[in-house]
């Protein structure tokens, strides 16, 4: 009852200021789609057609077989966490979490297993990270370095941490009813396995879209009201707005900034948030998990950014930048670098891993076939 009633107030407010504030409505949903077309699609486009293929022809079951050991005594959670968490590491938001709640819907994944794989699979990207927000807004790669490092340690920390709070389920994957759809490997026909990913590649970028073009429609709205906000409030409804201006705030140290950034962009804010929680929801993954662990990777990551802070300041006293200003003394926005240049460098990311992909993969299948050929051996020689 609650939870409709707020549906329909919060749907009609909305629908009002939209048309008592029109220009407002427009220059938010330009921006959103600007920075959605130029940054958010190029980038990750490649990695959502890539992720969904190699699932879909079970390439990620032979990965998981050789991650198992490792995934296993660091996260106590099957190989199957680890394509996830490799593709969300390269690409960023959402792109883990999609994959964890895919695996679960299909049931290759327990319950436990995917509420432990959210918990260190939601990361950002390295080039929003590093380009974006270190060499762009900040004006110093040492910066963006510290903020990717601190945000994967703490990923790699909240991973370590829900792996043991989180309990083994008894049951089997196959028991679970979860199971909507089950996926056949053995349905090798590319073509319609490609078209089938590109689509839904498609219309998941559009969905992000959408998600993006509501919450810059929030934050325009909020900054027309008459009270003064601090600087990182963006950053609860969108990061990027976020660290764009903590990084324009000139009350704040290089170090502050970092940190800040670091906790904003390991939260991952309202926006990217619900597009996580999309997808979550088609599942039986617990949101409420899900968000304590957005709120603990916060925290993580924030600590780890000050121990990085305090190391380089000490070693490399200038390191850290001495402006927070371009060249021009205005801060870098969002989608100034470009669609060709987030095109060629995700693809260029794509390309890197699928090559390791394929190596551990052929070196995998080569032990496999030894062992075999070892096996064979053994028994006739006993025969």
């Amino acid at each position: 009852m609650y939870k409709k009633f707020a549906a329909v107030f919060f749907s009609t407010a909305f629908a009002l200021l939209m048309i008592f504030f029109p220009s407002a409505s427009v220059a938010a949903v330009s921006d959103a789609l600007k920075l959605w077309a130029l940054t958010v699609a190029p980038s990750l486009l490649p990695f959502f057609i890539c992720s969904n293929f190699m699932y879909e022809i079970g390439f990620t079951d032979k990965l998981a077989a050789v991650c198992e050991p490792g995934v296993r005594k660091i996260f106590r959670t099957s190989g199957e966490c680890a394509f996830p968490f490799i593709m969300g590491m390269v690409s960023g938001y959402p792109v883990g979490v999609k994959i964890i709640s895919e695996a679960r819907i299909s049931g290759n994944i327990s319950k436990s297993d995917a509420e432990k794989g959210i918990s260190f699979c939601s990361t950002s990207g390295p080039l929003f990270m590093i380009g974006a927000v270190g060499a762009g807004m900040l004006c110093s790669e040492v910066m963006g370095w510290i903020i990717a490092v601190s945000h994967y340690i703490g990923a790699v920390i909240n991973g370590i941490f829900y792996g043991r709070m989180i309990k083994n389920e008894r049951h089997s994957v196959t028991e679970l009813p979860v199971v909507i759809k089950k996926r056949n490997v053995e349905d090798r026909n590319y073509n319609s396995v490609l078209g089938r990913s590109i689509m839904d590649s498609v219309s998941t970028l559009f969905l992000i879209g959408g998600y993006m073009a509501v919450f810059m429609m929030v934050i325009y709205f909020i900054e027309m009201m008459p009270v003064e906000m601090p600087p990182w409030y963006g950053g609860l409804l969108e990061l990027s707005v976020g660290c764009r201006d903590t990084a324009a705030y000139v009350y704040y140290t290089e170090m502050q900034k970092t940190i800040i950034c670091t906790a904003m962009i390991s939260f991952g804010g309202l926006c990217v948030l619900f597009q996580s929680m999309s997808f979550i929801g088609r599942s039986d993954i617990s949101i409420k998990t899900f968000l304590m662990s957005k709120i603990t990777h916060c925290i993580f990551a924030a600590a780890a950014a000050f121990v990085l802070c305090k190391a380089v300041s000490v070693l490399k006293p200038q390191s850290l930048g001495v402006f927070a200003y371009g060249p021009d003394n205005t801060v870098m926005e969002m989608g100034s670098t470009g669609f060709i240049y987030n095109l060629l460098f995700s693809g260029g990311m794509l390309c890197f891993l699928s090559i390791i992909f394929i190596l551990i993969v052929t070196f995998y299948g080569i032990g496999v076939n030894i062992d075999k050929v070892l096996k064979k051996y053994k028994n006739r020689r006993k025969a």
